[in-house]
């Protein structure tokens, strides 16, 4: 990473390492819930306008670290997240009142997807590394098993699901954390966050399920995300993991004024001993990919698997223009779609960077 930002590594961990252990206006809300039907994690990421362009959501299959799908405004560190195992973790920033070297916020979310199967996994890691900064993590896996983190640099506490949920933003809730809360600072609301939430969820904890999650988010039982954005505070982005059906929904804006969108991205997070067939692959999570494509997008895609010996050596993608699903924009939308400078910049990195070799495989 080092080298890509052509920078030391020296400074680089400065800048990783000692990010949230500062003032961060980072505000989230962060709630999980069960039942016999649904285990669902849903969570809005609350930020300043002005540096809402740094969101990125990203997709990791790095060697030797389980893959996961997530969201962050902090570079290579990561705010929430949900990998090939179901395990879904989300954070929400708590002023530092304390501070020691070790894992931050993002890094902590991070490790987490990239080492753990499970909940259990997740809080006995978090027992056993150094911890930086100050945060509540919310965890979440595909047997339900649901809570609430809340630690710092002394101390690491457990907070097991009631009424089938749990719910965090950005304070400590738990009798032995709150010594550590900072009620001098602006933490955007955050205790009547939290009531709104727990309060929606308990009203409806015979009614769990996805509309339950995304009506919590986008402010329909009360303040949540509706942020007046000339005071330089909005929600950059919104998103509810399905974890039982291994489904993520994420709106990029606030969700009370956008719609979410299903992410099918996940279905290539997978264990790789679980489709050892092509076949199965290619029915479970290939086909079903490229089918939503050309079903939903203006492009259309199809693939020629090409044989090693008697095994498919690689995947050539077509993509061609979708005629029937050509959306037509007005003059004065296409700023909004992408911009010359993008063009300019696409333009020097293909003119620099493909090779004929490049050009045969997408069409």
């Amino acid at each position: 990473i080092a080298d890509g930002q052509q920078d030391s590594y020296d400074n680089l961990c400065t800048f990783l390492l000692s990010m949230y252990c500062f003032e961060f206006d980072n505000h989230c809300t962060c709630f999980a819930f069960k039942d016999k039907n649904n285990i669902i994690f849903g969570r809005n990421s609350d930020f300043l306008v002005e540096l809402e362009k740094l969101y990125m959501n990203c997709l990791y299959n790095l060697d030797n670290v389980y893959s996961f799908n997530g969201n962050t405004t902090a570079f290579v560190e990561i705010e929430d997240g949900i990998n090939e195992y179901g395990l879904s973790v989300g954070l929400t920033f708590v002023y530092p009142t304390i501070i020691k070297a070790g894992f931050n916020a993002g890094l902590l979310v991070r490790y987490l997807l990239e080492k753990c199967k499970n909940t259990n996994e997740a809080i006995q890691t978090l027992k056993q590394i150094p911890i930086a900064s100050q945060q509540t993590l919310t965890i979440a896996d595909n047997t339900g098993n649901i809570t609430v983190v809340e630690c710092n640099a002394k101390n690491v506490e457990v907070i097991k699901e009631k009424d089938n949920f749990v719910i965090a933003t950005n304070e400590f809730n738990s009798e032995n954390m709150k010594k550590y809360n900072n009620y001098n600072v602006d933490n955007w609301r955050a205790e009547e966050r939290y009531n709104v939430g727990y309060n929606a969820l308990i009203a409806n904890k015979n009614n769990f399920s996805f509309d339950l999650a995304k009506d919590i988010l986008s402010g329909r039982y009360g303040f949540m995300c509706q942020y007046d954005r000339k005071t330089n505070a909005d929600t950059v982005w919104s998103v509810i993991y399905d974890i039982k059906n291994k489904k993520v929904y994420r709106v990029e804006g606030n969700p009370s004024r956008k719609k979410l969108k299903e992410d099918l991205r996940l279905k290539l997070c997978i264990d790789e001993n679980k489709y050892q067939r092509f076949t199965d692959f290619r029915k479970k999570v290939l086909d079903a990919s490229i089918e939503e494509i050309n079903q939903s997008s203006e492009i259309y895609v199809t693939y020629e698997a090409r044989r090693v010996g008697r095994s498919i050596g690689s995947i050539y993608f077509h993509i061609s223009e979708n005629k029937n699903n050509k959306v037509e924009l007005k003059e004065n939308q296409i700023s909004d779609v992408i911009t010359q400078e993008q063009i300019d910049k696409m333009t020097k990195m293909v003119n620099a960077n493909l090779t004929g070799r490049d050009i045969s495989v997408i069409r």
